[in-house]
């Protein structure tokens, strides 16, 4: 987790409003489970070029989309984006509310730590009972976690050839 918990790293939650899920869905041919993730791959896509155009470099990223419960089941995406600055993400994601962490005394408390990646990485393995045949989409960042094999971590967590990881 070491490259994840870097100072300017900030966890959020990106939604979608009913007007731009419509508008988005016109775009994607496809159905079903895959129009969800088409839509989140356009959005992102966008939100990076607009975030490319206005700071002249991409910001780094990982989210992995999840479709919600209750009464909308609405699409929406956790991740992580490197930057504290939460109000120009909003104002350029512009599909949706953000969650950006809660604000305990005037501010903002929003963590990249292990429950939040444990957090994440939940969609990743759990089988939605509602959607079983849901598989989330990672949208990352290219070479996020490339490097992660020449870690100390990785040689500690290197699988042992048993039911349990080697130390």
């Amino acid at each position: 987790y070491t490259t994840l918990f870097r100072s300017n790293a900030s966890f959020v939650t990106l939604t979608f409003s009913n007007e731009y899920y419509t508008e988005l869905a016109e775009l994607v041919k496809a159905e079903g489970y895959l129009l969800d993730n088409g839509i989140a791959t356009i959005a992102m896509r966008r939100f990076l070029e607009r975030w490319r155009k206005k700071y002249k470099k991409s910001i780094r990223h990982w989210f992995i989309t999840e479709l919600g419960h209750g009464e909308t089941e609405h699409l929406h995406l956790h991740g992580i984006i490197y930057t504290k600055d939460l109000d120009e993400v909003e104002k350029i994601w512009k599909y949706g509310y953000i969650y950006k962490g809660k604000v305990k005394n005037g501010v903002r408390m929003n963590y990249v730590n292990e429950r939040t990646i444990n957090y994440m990485m939940k969609y990743v393995t759990k089988t939605d009972i509602k959607h079983k045949t849901y598989k989330p989409k990672i949208l990352c960042s290219q070479g996020i976690g490339s490097n992660y094999i020449n870690t100390h971590n990785a040689k500690k967590n290197k699988f042992n050839g048993k039911d349990k990881i080697g130390r």
